[in-house]
């Protein structure tokens, strides 16, 4: 399962069924098709490397129900796809460790 992280803004937004798509980077060569299941974890901004996940991260899992390829690329090895999935209240999870949000 692929993990992006996410601020709480956005987050809260999708458990209230307010987000529904978004644009995430996907490495050339890899697949993503609907039905599959992607993760949203919250995470905070940690320059230089971008993001980290907190302590205690809250999640979302939604199944993929549009892609789109977007022909951009992101970085030396991805390219952007247009998701989207059910416009349904999500139920947000937690895991203690943010480790394991991505072994999940």
């Amino acid at each position: 399962m692929r993990t992006y992280p996410i601020d709480n803004c956005e987050l809260t937004k999708m458990q209230r069924g307010r987000r529904h798509d978004a644009v995430i980077p996907i490495h050339r060569g890899e697949r993503l098709t609907v039905g599959q299941t992607v993760r949203f974890a919250e995470a905070v901004k940690d320059y230089p490397d971008g993001f980290r996940f907190v302590p205690g991260v809250h999640y979302v899992d939604v199944t993929v129900t549009k892609v789109r390829n977007e022909h951009v690329r992101y970085g030396d090895d991805e390219v952007l796809f247009y998701i989207a999935w059910e416009a349904l209240p999500a139920t947000i999870r937690r895991i203690a460790d943010p480790v394991e949000v991505l072994v999940n």
